[in-house]
């Protein structure tokens, strides 16, 4: 629907995501990176409202846990 733009703010976000995930060595939110992406591939989890809010929130509260208390 959003074409390559959409792609590509897709693709630079799981990668955010999993290197952020790396760098601070918080295996559940790589585990979560990695589950959710396995998803993303089968499925069209963003497609509704339910997989966009379940996205936001796990994503949000895992980055603000391990992320930013590293910091």
């Amino acid at each position: 629907m959003h074409g390559l733009v959409g792609l590509i703010v897709f693709l630079s976000m799981i990668m955010i995501s999993f290197y952020y995930a790396v760098k601070n060595k918080s295996m559940l939110y790589l585990f979560f990176i990695i589950l959710i992406s396995i998803c993303f591939t089968t499925e069209a989890v963003l497609s509704r409202q339910a997989g966009v809010v379940f996205y936001t929130t796990f994503s949000s509260i895992l980055y603000s846990y391990f992320v930013i208390k590293e910091d």
